[in-house]
């Protein structure tokens, strides 16, 4: 059974946010659902995109694909991005981030 990336993030909002409405958040816990909900259809949009790139351990581009969704956004927090290249053949890299 396969369910869509809408279906899915659905249901997955309606059990993590039910809980969370329910309870008593204070004012800095607020401001970080808030900041969460408002950014809520972006992180959507990304993780659609990456999900829907054929990223396989024996495919390389792809992988590098998703290296290249994924780095200005965490170079834009201020970590330092790098593609690890394997060294056996037709093998997908390693994204790794630091800071």
């Amino acid at each position: 059974m396969r369910i869509s990336l809408v279906r899915f993030s659905t249901l997955v909002a309606l059990v993590v946010g039910a809980p969370l409405a329910a309870q008593n958040l204070d004012s800095v816990e607020s401001r970080i659902a808030s900041a969460v909900e408002a950014n809520q259809p972006e992180a959507t949009a990304l993780l659609e995109q990456i999900v829907n790139i054929n990223s396989g351990t024996l495919n390389a581009a792809g992988q590098r694909a998703v290296y290249d969704a994924l780095t200005p956004r965490f170079e834009a927090m201020g970590f330092s991005v790098r593609y690890m290249v394997p060294d056996a053949e037709n093998r997908g890299g390693h994204l790794v981030v630091t800071r």
